[in-house]
């Protein structure tokens, strides 16, 4: 645990204390969202270790800058509302990062650390390829629904593009990268894109179905995505290794 790393933990204060300012002043999330956000930064900081929680700063970077990118055309979008985008709540948060704050957990408990290293990475994966490919892919004047592949609006739930689909993979694969600062073999790059990609897929499907029918909201939808990833990702790890 990073505990044991007094240094890491100073660094990893200060950088939690540096997003908090931008946040604020980027106005990328509420005041609610902030206090979530710290709360679950030092989770993982104290359940982790450094580069577990360099995992999820990036993932809250990537994800932010993404926000902003058209910020002007998401707004005159219909079908789209800007609460999902703009000044994002504690509950927003809070529902894509508790799933990876419940597998850091774990590290407190006597399971085979790769396997929560792989569940750990999978999961943040999916909520950022989830994250680049609703708020890139929103701006494509192309766009089908998952189900069905019939032509709908941007913003729909469960609309997928080409645009959608690139910045999906570029976000899964983001975070698969961070593999091999884990010390895995390069093919785990591959299976924790892999992963991601396909419990952003799963939130698509999600997003269609159950909560486009009002039984999920989003919150539900993205700690599927970002489960269903983590499990996926288990599954091939014992498989291939």
């Amino acid at each position: 645990m990073l505990m044991e790393d007094p240094k890491g933990f100073v660094i990893g204060i200060v950088l939690i204390g540096i997003m908090a300012i931008l946040m604020y002043f980027t106005k990328a999330l509420t005041l609610d969202g902030i206090v979530a956000s710290i709360v679950m930064g030092l989770a993982i900081l104290i359940l982790s270790n450094l580069i577990g929680f360099l995992t999820l700063l990036l993932f809250l970077i990537l994800g932010t800058l993404a926000t902003f990118v058209g910020k002007s055309r998401k707004k005159s979008l219909e079908h789209l509302d800007a609460k999902d985008l703009f000044g994002r709540s504690a509950y927003n948060v809070m529902s894509n990062g508790i799933v990876a704050v419940i597998i850091s957990s774990l590290y407190l408990l006597e399971v085979e650390r790769r396997l929560v290293d792989i569940a750990y990475l999978a999961s943040i994966s999916a909520v950022l390829a989830d994250t680049l490919g609703s708020e890139i892919g929103v701006l494509s004047d192309k766009v089908y629904l998952v189900t069905n592949f019939k032509r709908v609006p941007p913003g729909t739930n469960g609309g997928i593009s080409v645009l959608g689909t690139i910045a999906t993979f570029l976000g899964s694969f983001a975070i698969g990268l961070m593999a091999l600062l884990y010390g895995f073999h390069s093919i785990c790059v591959l299976l924790i894109t892999f992963s991601g990609f396909a419990g952003a897929f799963i939130d698509s499907l999600l997003g269609a179905t159950l909560e486009a029918k009002g039984l999920l909201d989003k919150g539900g939808v993205n700690i599927l995505c970002s489960a269903s990833a983590a499990g996926i990702a288990v599954m091939l790890f014992i498989i291939l290794f």
